[in-house]
């Protein structure tokens, strides 16, 4: 990797670049049909990470590196949950589809919209709900604590399980005891747009970009988006064109890029 540090300005440039070339590059995959549930499930988990990634760019562009940086944490959830369920479809699919139908009927129900449901929908919902209540009563009777993830009859209750399931827990940390103050209406985040003294006046912030953290947003939205794209791509068609062009991408973004040390994670490493 090049030992050189870029200025601000050219690094942002280049993180862009990136992302648009990966973006580019990965689009065959947004085609890819689906034969199962789970091809399904994983395209739609890709659809929307490739929007976040889109939106990170635009706000680096912007110069507003507290909006990217909270745009990557959802694009690094997104590959959470890719990996958690395609390192265990036969059980993790079925979690998957018991948590969206708790959450499903937890909305109708506290809105007590449950008659309005569709009684063929209502049953199906009911139906995955019960399996997965049971499912999650078994795996925690007896053997609370030595429960398998996919002993679950729903996804974890948390990113920081499924992190901790994919071996993703040092980033986890990072995003979420350093970019959650980014994410969330917070007095550190207000204080970055406004900035008040003891007398209560207050004064607009400067329009500047914000370059602490437009370089950190741009290389974890490229790592993560990278490896989603490698974890996803055997699912949705295993396509060898898409791999190769990938793959130079790569290669020139560890060439061109020297990732900065980030406080509290191990040393970034090349894609």
């Amino acid at each position: 990797m090049s030992t050189e540090q870029p200025q601000e300005p050219e690094r942002v440039a280049l993180l862009c670049g990136f992302l648009l070339a990966i973006l580019d590059v990965s689009k065959p995959l947004t085609r890819a049909r689906m034969s199962d549930q789970a091809e399904a499930v994983i395209l739609g988990t890709f659809l929307r990470a490739r929007e976040l990634a889109a939106g990170v760019v635009s706000e680096l562009k912007a110069g507003r590196g507290r909006n990217a940086m909270p745009l990557a944490r959802h694009l690094f959830e997104e590959y959470l949950v890719a990996c958690y369920i395609l390192d265990d479809p036969a059980s993790r699919l079925d979690q998957y589809r018991a948590s969206e139908a708790e959450s499903r009927l937890d909305w109708a129900r506290t809105g007590d919209l449950l008659d309005h449901m569709p009684p063929e929908q209502l049953e199906m919902l009911e139906g995955i709900e019960a399996a997965g209540t049971a499912k999650r009563q078994a795996a925690t009777v007896g053997a609370k604590h030595a429960a398998q993830p996919s002993d679950r009859g729903t996804l974890p209750g948390t990113f920081r399980s499924i992190a901790y399931a994919v071996g993703a827990q040092a980033d986890y940390r990072f995003f979420y005891a350093g970019v959650s103050r980014y994410s969330h209406p917070t007095l550190s985040n207000a204080s970055a747009y406004l900035s008040i003294d003891d007398a209560g006046r207050f004064s607009a912030r400067s329009d500047a970009p914000d370059p602490p953290l437009l370089g950190p947003a741009g290389v974890f939205a490229v790592e993560y988006l990278v490896r989603l794209i490698r974890r996803v791509n055997p699912t949705l068609g295993n396509d060898p064109v898409v791999d190769s062009a990938l793959e130079e991408v790569v290669a020139e973004y560890n060439a061109r890029m020297t990732v900065r040390p980030i406080p509290g994670l191990p040393a970034r490493k090349p894609l």
